[in-house]
């Protein structure tokens, strides 16, 4: 078992890690690991430290035995989390003023704020949420195209909505993510208006401690230009996420990267590859998502990877359940952490059957991260 086990793709590895944890579960625990365990400890295995691209058998065989442990104990009693406490950022990290650290668990709620707007009671699909392991909505500021029509000049008391909705979110322990731009080339394009807008929503979600602010969404094709808005001070900031594997908008406090949608997403440019000249999959060589390798040292957040869909419709449900684990997981070891996505979710409506899989599966990764040997 002293051997270093290489990591390189989950499909090229996975018939080495399985029957590495068969063995171990044979000779440490006298039995077969369930398709549970294993699913459970193939999330962990491929998501190596940052900055390494292999485990230690010693390393796999801790983490076997740890779970083991770990899923027979009486879960503890839940503690009223710091979500009211204001982060800030170190290096990669969201820490919380207290110094504990913030690890993002997000979900997709693209239509959450309109329905707010509406009158619809939201509480149910918060409570959901938060139950599910999630801490933290991504909510749109506005659109005008497939999802439908939010456009704020629309809607009376906007800004005064909006300062409620974050008080709802604080009460139901949730952070958001706002997004402020969407559609913008067909609901706002002066730039003027832009940066008068993105100033009145800054100016709200500055007064709660439970915001993040993203100036908006894919900005190749939103109708926006990142230069032309600053950071907010008192307000954790992302200048605008990139569209599908092109780079996020740099000079905020953190990144929100769009990655590809399949689960090896992250063998872009793999940790480690330029120490090791011989890994694969790596067709731009030091390049990480449009950044020079390493990333800049500031959080990064996966915040819409591969999304699940209803059942019977094209383009989302194909991937297999199991996919959402390992794509979480590796996002909670490699970065700050992620956000699930998908048809319901960008509803902002409580999913069901298959999707309701995807999601709890990719909430699975998440916990199942916490677990690795540190």
């Amino acid at each position: 078992m002293g051997k270093l086990i290489e990591i390189e793709t989950f499909h090229q590895q996975a018939a080495d890690w399985i029957g590495t944890i068969r063995a171990i579960h044979r000779e440490r625990l006298g039995r077969e690991p369930t398709d549970r365990e294993l699913d459970d400890h193939l999330c962990w295995i491929v998501s190596p430290p940052l900055g390494s691209t292999q485990w230690h058998a010693e390393e796999i065989t801790a983490f076997v035995m740890g779970l083991d442990e770990y899923k027979n104990r009486q879960p503890p009693t839940p503690q009223p989390p710091a979500f009211l406490e204001r982060l800030h950022c170190e290096g990669t990290r969201f820490l919380t003023e207290s110094g504990q650290p913030f690890y993002w668990r997000g979900a997709t709620w693209f239509r959450g704020f309109q329905r707010f707007c509406a009158g619809e009671d939201v509480r149910p699909g918060l409570r959901w949420a938060k139950a599910l392991g999630v801490n933290v909505l991504r909510v749109l500021g506005m659109f005008n195209g497939n999802i439908g029509r939010f456009i704020p000049a629309e809607q009376p008391s906007y800004f005064g909505l909006l300062d409620e909705y974050f008080l709802l979110l604080a009460e139901e322990d949730l952070r958001g993510e706002f997004t402020i731009f969407a559609d913008a080339q067909r609901i706002m394009t002066d730039v003027t208006a832009q940066r008068r807008f993105v100033d009145q929503v800054s100016q709200v979600l500055c007064l709660h401690p439970n915001t993040f602010e993203e100036i908006g969404n894919e900005y190749p094709q939103n109708g926006f230009k990142p230069e032309d808005f600053h950071k907010v001070d008192g307000i954790l900031t992302s200048m605008g996420s990139g569209l599908g594997d092109g780079p996020p908008a740099l000079g905020g406090d953190y990144l929100t990267l769009h990655s590809r949608r399949g689960v090896d997403w992250w063998c872009r440019a793999p940790e480690g590859s330029l120490q090791d000249p011989n890994v694969k999959n790596n067709p731009k060589g030091s390049d990480w998502y449009g950044f020079p390798y390493p990333p800049p040292n500031v959080p990064i957040v996966l915040d819409e990877p591969m999304g699940a869909g209803i059942e019977g419709k094209d383009g989302r449900d194909n991937t297999p359940w199991k996919h959402f684990a390992f794509h979480a997981s590796a996002a909670a070891c490699r970065l700050a952490g992620s956000t699930l996505h998908g048809d319901s979710l960008i509803n902002a409506v409580v999913p069901t059957g298959r999707e309701l899989a995807c999601y709890e599966a990719g909430a699975r990764g998440w916990a199942v991260s916490l677990l690795r040997p540190q």
